[in-house]
């Protein structure tokens, strides 16, 4: 595995009370959540949902990390600028310059 490569098991999320979790099971357990959520004979399409939102959240923390610098941004993602404008406007971020002000 290189340098630019990691799976979701190995990034430790701290949860509140000091508590640990890889991104892997914290992931698992909202999405059983949200299946739960759909109901057993319903037909749920949590799948692209799911993706926005992790894609919206990418978008947003790696904006926050470059400064708002669109150019680094894209370059980051690995995607043209053209299509960070088009992901933001779609996934309907909204002041793009200002978010996640932590």
């Amino acid at each position: 595995m290189d340098s630019t490569s990691f799976t979701l098991n190995i990034l430790p999320v701290r949860l509140h009370k000091g508590s640990k979790m890889t991104l892997y099971e914290l992931l698992r357990q909202q999405i059983k959540r949200m299946i739960a959520g759909t109901g057993r004979l319903s037909k749920g399409n949590i799948h692209p949902l799911i993706m926005q939102e992790i894609e919206k959240y990418i978008i947003q923390i790696t904006l926050q990390e470059t400064n708002n610098n669109y150019v680094a941004t894209a370059r980051v993602l690995g995607i043209a600028r053209s299509t960070l404008y088009r992901k933001i406007r779609e996934l309907g971020i909204e002041n793009a310059d200002k978010i996640l002000q932590n």
